[in-house]
């Protein structure tokens, strides 16, 4: 019986456009996701500087829920 490393050799001998061809698709692949990491953050950076931009730098941010109203304005500090 062969070892795996001599399987692997033969493979890697008579199969090169295969072994050529998975290791660009890996490539590819892994370089379209670290282009869509990229765009998502940089989209995220922009939406907040433009926010910044029209509105200012926001200290506070009320949310109100109808599930859980507040009747006492006192409870909300």
């Amino acid at each position: 019986m062969k070892s795996l490393n001599q399987l692997a050799f033969r493979l890697f001998r008579e199969n090169k456009f295969l072994i050529f061809t998975s290791v660009m698709s890996i490539a590819i692949a892994v370089s379209l996701v670290i282009t869509m990491t990229l765009f998502a953050v940089n989209a995220k950076q922009t939406l907040q500087e433009d926010m910044r931009k029209m509105y200012g730098d926001m200290d506070l941010a009320f949310v109100y829920s109808d599930d859980n109203p507040v009747e006492d304005e006192q409870k909300l500090l």
